[in-house]
């Protein structure tokens, strides 16, 4: 279990920075972005509970793209940003390792036979 653990910690991290790219893309581009509907909704939302709704955004497997821009475009400081994005990320693929794995484990005899 601990190397499963492991493997969240480690994915979370990448995907933590992976995201900075999204991130100076809204810090740097402010007036480039479109701002739609959707994008109004979400960026009321960070802006209304800053690294608290990335952190919950991050947890939900979707194009997280739009979340890092609008992070950037709003300023949320860089470092709130990494560690909501690494602990939901980290969450997120922690628990899906764990449920591939249990899931191999359950498929695994019914295949062997």
């Amino acid at each position: 279990m601990a190397g499963l653990i492991g493997i969240g910690l480690a994915g979370g991290l990448g995907a933590g920075i992976g995201e900075i790219a999204g991130y100076a893309l809204g810090y740097t581009g402010r007036g480039l972005v479109n701002k739609n509907e959707s994008y109004e909704r979400l960026s009321s939302r960070i802006k209304n509970k800053g690294a608290i709704a990335v952190f919950f955004l991050s947890i939900v497997p979707f194009a997280f793209d739009v979340v890092a821009i609008a992070a950037g475009v709003l300023r949320i400081p860089l470092w709130q940003f990494i560690l909501a994005v690494w602990a939901g990320r980290t969450i997120l693929y922690t628990v899906s390792v764990v449920v591939l794995i249990r899931g191999w484990d359950a498929i695994l005899p019914f295949i062997s036979n």
